[in-house]
């Protein structure tokens, strides 16, 4: 009987792809800013003073996508500099680089005075749009930029439809016209950037594009298994609260299984820092078990994920047959109960990502992360509240890898 691992390495087939691709179309340099939780092959690079987004034209799961050449010609409309390119099997759109977190990671942050100044800049930029006979149709949190000088930008424009002033008008600002239904009209965000208590209830709300993936599952069997683990992931209580969705967005041989949190954006950064090959590496709280699968690929010596729920890591196996690999998966609560430290004391890396903040009581971990001797973690915390915790925890090098979607600093820190 042929193991899963005398297969192909397909982890490292795929980096392979995406690295070439981005070696042969933006040069060096490139460093990735941002991947699509919702699209398929999609991913944003910063190079110093512009931005580009690559983007696969082999979009099998997701009909009646735009090229990025429509975004292009929106962009051209309001006056904003932007080039298409089209280089089989990607199409790329260079454009300025727009400083600025998105409205999702600073919300919270931001007063009532400050919440409607943005709502006001947004509604100027909207109606430009309007004026020139453009609907954006994806007025989401994720896609309004706010820069520290107090600049409001809207970006993302891979929605967007030409039509009449008042055809686009119902689009944006309601999501009704004859154009078809706009899932993230102005009302929708208006709403999300006011009232924090409708939040979790408009998240609630199904994507189109995962409505349509999980009516179509792949034949292949590895994607099939893919489609397996994400339909269990966005039932699991282990993953996006309140919200029917997976924790993770995954892209893979051209499909995509959407999630709350894009993986590659966390992976890329891991990967191109942090040493794995021959090591022994632990995933605290591990959900989905991407982080372990990855890690075997990419050479760990062993790889173990840690999670209380047993549903989730019944999809974190099925992930692991997709790939190929064999991590440790071992159901135990974090905070009581069981004796996991024991099976996981020999680690020479551990992860705890976006972890603390979820467990009613963290003493446990944070003794297991004060033993450790090197550690790859993501907080919630400011970056300063974070550094001190792990400075209480005895890491004394630390290096900031990314800051995610979300405000967070993903931190490789070690012990000397």
């Amino acid at each position: 009987m042929t193991s899963v691992l005398d297969r192909p390495n397909v982890v490292l087939e795929e980096e392979r792809i995406w690295d070439d691709a981005v070696e042969a179309l933006l040069g060096p340099g490139a460093r990735l800013v941002a991947v699509s939780r919702w699209i398929a092959d999609s991913r944003v690079y910063a190079l110093r003073d512009r931005a580009a987004v690559i983007r696969s034209l082999h979009r099998a799961n997701d009909e009646g996508l735009n090229s990025l050449r429509v975004a292009e010609e929106a962009m051209r409309r309001i006056g904003r500099r932007a080039r298409y390119v089209k280089a089989p099997p990607w199409e790329v759109l260079h454009m300025p680089r727009v400083e600025g977190a998105s409205l999702e990671s600073v919300l919270d942050t931001l007063t009532l005075r400050q919440r409607l100044r943005v709502l006001r800049c947004l509604a100027t930029d909207v109606r430009a749009l309007h004026t020139v006979g453009v609907a954006h149709r994806d007025l989401r949190p994720d896609n309004v930029l706010v820069a520290a000088s107090g600049r409001v930008s809207l970006v993302d424009f891979d929605r967007a439809v030409f039509a009449d002033r008042r055809t686009v008008a119902l689009a944006d600002w309601l999501g009704l016209s004859r154009l078809g239904l706009s899932p993230n009209p102005y009302l929708k965000l208006a709403a999300f950037t006011l009232a924090p208590r409708l939040r979790s209830f408009l998240r609630r709300a199904r994507s189109r594009y995962f409505e349509q993936s999980s009516r179509e599952p792949p034949h292949d069997p590895d994607l099939h298994l893919l489609w397996r683990a994400w339909e269990l992931a966005r039932r699991s209580s282990a993953n996006a609260p309140g919200q029917d969705l997976a924790y993770y967005a995954l892209s893979y041989r051209h499909w995509h299984f959407p999630g709350e949190r894009p993986w590659h954006l966390r992976w890329d950064a891991i990967r191109q820092t942090v040493p794995l090959a021959g090591r022994r590496v632990v995933d605290l709280g591990t959900n989905m078990g991407l982080l372990p699968a990855f890690a075997l690929a990419h050479g760990a010596e062993s790889a173990t994920g840690i999670d209380r729920d047993p549903q989730i890591l019944e999809a974190a196996r099925l992930v692991a047959r997709a790939l190929a690999v064999e991590p440790d998966l071992i159901c135990a609560d974090l905070t009581n109960g069981s004796d996991w430290e024991s099976a996981v004391r020999h680690a020479d890396i551990v992860f705890a990502m976006s972890l603390l903040r979820w467990l009613p009581e963290n003493r446990r971990v944070l003794d297991f992360l004060e033993s450790s001797t090197e550690l790859v973690y993501e907080g919630h915390d400011d970056l300063a509240v974070e550094v001190a915790r792990l400075r209480k925890c005895g890491f004394v090098e630390m290096d900031v890898l990314l800051v995610t979607e979300r405000g967070r600093a993903l931190i490789w820190c070690r012990k000397r």
